[in-house]
């Protein structure tokens, strides 16, 4: 009997990582309470309450906004206003004003974005630490009189550094991917919106120096990059939308598979839900379960719809199909982080649990999480509906094929997420009963 879901916060993914930032977090807050006055900082304390409200109001405005980086990435300007308090208040001042705004802002986005309480505890931790820890660092160089303007080149390289070390703290509940594999896309996808936003707080915090009010200047350089990348999504959307019409040009060329991409983003989405996988992660799987088969694109009709079995020659034309779409993919998309994902999810899409599959013979967990989903979502479409080349089963019948294939052409946990949303349960073992034939081998890739 399958136990009753939980709920609440520790029903939601990885509640412990939460729990354990937050909890360095406080920490390190308390720690810093004792570098409150030493050395002084930039601003008089009389003015530290405006100052930090006005950052705090920054953060939030700047997180309800964000801008457009990459496909289904949001990037907010959130780093400037961060970074500015990490320069002109002490530790526990500046992670103070840091965590209210960006506890203030996850709260009001908690709902509308589909967070999880856990991501918006892991949210406020992380960047609270990263403001503590950052200006902590700032304290003990202007302990030792360094000039400002070196003071500058060695913070920011350090709080980038703590950005992308602890994003993965953030990121891996919803990809499930080792962080040592995400660090480095992370860096390679932020560090040039990043160093531009580091370097709009830096001249922030010169003009406050100068003349604090002069610190309305900032708003011009604010607006340059915020339609910059704006202008870049909505060539990605241009771009998306081809790729979308393409996908639909493949599935339209026979009435039997029409609409096929759009049933398995659907059923991605169903799968991701069931796994509580994140609302980025599963917009991401979707994206990539919309356009899986857009290389088919290339092939000939007489290949696809042929109606008897591939011979060795058309089954390398059909299987060139993945590496087909994951080439179009990078040449039409701006390169990123969620772009390259998104690729490399098309790219294993065919790939099976146990290795057997196609282009790289990948096995197990080396599979990216959206592969190994939109193959089950895949298969699920083609076995239940009919194609040249087989007749439909019904539902039953394909639900007791994937089954039969757990762990070995398939991930189990997705195959059983599949199987929850369906309302199937699973047989239990007998020695007698017949395996099924994999899935390649009864019906043709689709």
């Amino acid at each position: 009997m399958m136990r009753a879901p939980r709920t609440g916060f520790f029903a939601e993914p990885q509640p412990g990582i939460a729990i354990a930032v937050a909890l360095v977090a406080v920490a390190a807050l308390c720690w810093s309470g004792t570098m409150l006055f030493n050395p002084p900082s930039i601003l008089p304390w009389t003015s530290w309450l405006g100052w930090g409200l006005a950052l705090a109001a920054a953060v939030v405005v700047a997180t309800l906004y964000p801008i457009h980086i990459d496909t289904h990435m949001k990037l907010s300007l959130a780093s400037i206003p961060l970074f500015m308090l990490i320069l002109l208040f002490p530790p526990f001042i500046a992670g103070g004003f840091a965590g209210f705004g960006v506890a203030t802002a996850q709260l009001i986005v908690l709902r509308r974005r589909g967070l999880w309480w856990s991501d918006v505890v892991t949210v406020v931790a992380r960047n609270t630490l990263i403001v503590v820890v950052a200006a902590a660092f700032v304290t003990d160089l202007t302990a030792w009189r360094l000039p400002f303007n070196l003071m500058l080149l060695l913070t920011i390289p350090w709080v980038f550094c703590l950005d992308v070390l602890t994003s993965p703290l953030y990121l891996y509940p919803m990809t499930r991917r080792h962080p040592l594999r995400q660090i480095p896309d992370i860096a390679r996808a932020t560090w040039q919106a990043e160093l531009v936003q580091y370097l709009i707080g830096a001249l922030g915090v010169i003009l406050i120096r100068f003349n604090p009010w002069a610190v309305i200047l900032l708003l011009l350089p604010i607006y340059l990059v915020y339609s910059s990348f704006r202008r870049a999504f909505e060539f990605q959307d241009v771009a998306r939308t081809l790729l979308h019409n393409m996908a639909d040009l493949v599935d339209n060329r026979d009435p039997l598979t029409a609409q096929h991409s759009q049933r398995v983003a659907e059923m991605s989405a169903k799968i991701c839900q069931e796994l509580r996988i994140g609302c980025a992660e599963t917009d991401l799987i979707v994206a990539a379960a919309r356009v899986h088969d857009v290389g088919k694109i290339v092939v000939p009709d007489a290949i696809l719809y042929k109606p008897g079995p591939l011979n060795d020659q058309e089954w390398v034309v059909m299987k060139s199909h993945v590496e087909t779409g994951a080439h179009m993919l990078q040449s039409s998309l701006r390169s990123g982080q969620q772009a390259r994902r998104l690729t490399q999810i098309v790219r294993s899409h065919h790939e099976r649990w146990d290795g057997q599959g196609y282009p790289h013979a990948l096995a197990g967990p080396d599979i990216v999480l959206g592969g190994r989903i939109i193959a089950v979502a895949d298969a699920f479409d083609v076995m239940t509906t009919d194609r040249p080349y087989h007749s439909r089963m019904n539902e039953h019948q394909a639900l007791v094929v994937l089954s039969q294939g757990r762990n070995t052409q398939w991930d189990a946990v997705v195959v059983d997420a599949l199987l929850r949303i369906r309302g199937y349960q699973l047989p239990q073992p007998t020695p007698t009963t017949p395996r099924s034939a994999p899935l390649g081998q009864q019906f043709r890739a689709s």
